[in-house]
């Protein structure tokens, strides 16, 4: 635990492992897992950088929740926040029951998939990497950008007011309609495809 610096200040907690200290030498590398038990009546707000390291969060319910790796792997499982946020370069997104009422999925080359999302407003990019987002409630708003990678929606609603700006990319749908009073959806892509599939089954439902 020397390589750690815990430091409280002003009510923060920051704990920084730096890279000088993770790799003693050019041969040999020292391994760390660091493990933080946060109180179940804990609301805060928390942010977790990281540079190749995996993160995985479980469990944490706080107001403003920030996630962002290079390459590591990001998995969130049973987050609730006012506004989530998971950014990585070329790691994979994985998260599984994330409740917001803002969420940020953010990646350059690595997977985004989501699980039992339920978020009013959700902003979704990515540039070669393939996108799912599996909705368990109607979304308010949605919006995102991509260059190659493509985006799969699954939603239990039944009708979108959704636009697709692309030059080469497709907007598919199944079992949705296409309309002005629906749920916005605004995406742009040069030629990635925007897949919408709509009234899907509620997660527990018949």
């Amino acid at each position: 635990m020397e390589g750690v610096h815990p430091v409280l200040s002003d009510g923060t907690l920051h704990a920084d492992l730096p890279v000088r200290e993770r790799m003693p030498n050019l041969i040999s590398t020292q391994w760390l897992q660091t493990v933080v038990r946060l109180p179940m009546a804990w609301r805060g707000s928390l942010e977790v950088h990281t540079t190749s390291g995996n993160v995985n969060l479980n469990g944490v319910s706080g107001t403003d929740l920030d996630v962002e790796s290079i390459s590591g792997q990001l998995k969130a499982t049973r987050i609730h926040g006012m506004s989530v946020s998971l950014q990585t370069v070329s790691g994979p997104i994985l998260a599984e029951k994330l409740t917001a009422e803002t969420a940020k999925l953010h990646s350059i080359s690595g997977p985004i998939n989501t699980v039992e999302l339920d978020a009013r407003n959700v902003h979704l990019s990515t540039v070669s990497g393939a996108a799912e987002c599996m909705f368990t409630d109607v979304f308010t708003r949605f919006d995102g950008n991509s260059v190659s990678g493509s985006v799969r929606i699954l939603t239990p609603m039944t009708e979108v007011n959704a636009v697709l700006k692309t030059v080469s990319g497709r907007l598919l749908t199944e079992n949705i309609s296409i309309r002005e009073t629906g749920p916005q959806l605004r995406f742009t892509t040069v030629n990635g495809n925007l897949e919408i599939v709509g009234n899907i089954p509620v997660h527990g439902s018949p």
